[in-house]
């Protein structure tokens, strides 16, 4: 019987480290897991989509884009919304770089670039700052994704010459992460283009 009791006992500490093994294993096989395994994490990228109409320029006007922000929950994974009270985040489906990033990026080539604005960064300028509050998958009633930037631009004195939220909201035609992420760059093109019609009215 002492003989059985240690062959038992001996298999157990063997099974268990072997499961101790396959443990330790496991993050290295799933770092390396393709599209046909189980899901793999998946980056995707929402660089603006500048929309395809006629824009007014403003040549010459100098600008500072002194401060871009994001509410602290936009960060890299991927943020879905089911009511005006309840939002989650994708665990496997994120963002090549923070929203923020993609929204700074955009301000800067529809200023200085599609607007025609001039760089500056005096002190005594007009400043604009503009925060994300919105870069979100909107699942219902209507599959869609909403892009909410709020915007403020101050003149050369230091006065308030705009304090103003822009949103744009784009559906999502079919299901997948793709169509998403090919929506949100089109509603954050959307969104940064009437941020800038704002500003330029708001020089006039």
């Amino acid at each position: 019987m002492r003989v059985i009791q240690e062959v038992i006992d001996f298999g157990v500490v063997k099974a268990t480290g072997l499961l101790a093994i396959c443990l330790l294993a496991l993050p290295g096989c799933l770092s390396g897991l393709g599209p046909g395994d189980v899901q793999p994490m998946r980056y995707f990228n929402a660089d603006a989509i500048v929309p395809r109409v006629q824009a007014t320029t403003a040549p010459g006007q100098t600008l500072r884009l002194r401060r871009v922000e994001a509410v602290d929950h936009l960060r890299e994974r991927i943020v879905w919304r089911i009511s005006d009270v309840e939002y989650g985040f994708y665990e496997l489906n994120r963002w090549t770089e923070q929203p923020v990033h993609f929204l700074e990026r955009a301000l800067s080539n529809e200023l200085y670039g599609r607007r025609e604005l001039t760089r500056s960064a005096a002190v005594s300028m007009w400043l604009l700052d503009v925060q994300l509050l919105a870069f979100e998958e909107i699942v219902r009633p209507e599959h869609s994704v909403r892009v909410v930037l709020h915007a403020h631009l101050i003149d050369a004195s230091g006065e308030s010459r705009l304090l103003e939220t822009y949103e744009a909201d784009v559906p999502v035609e079919d299901d997948g992460i793709e169509r998403v992420a090919a929506a949100m760059r089109h509603a954050l093109g959307e969104a940064v283009a009437r941020t800038a019609d704002g500003v330029l009215a708001a020089r006039e």
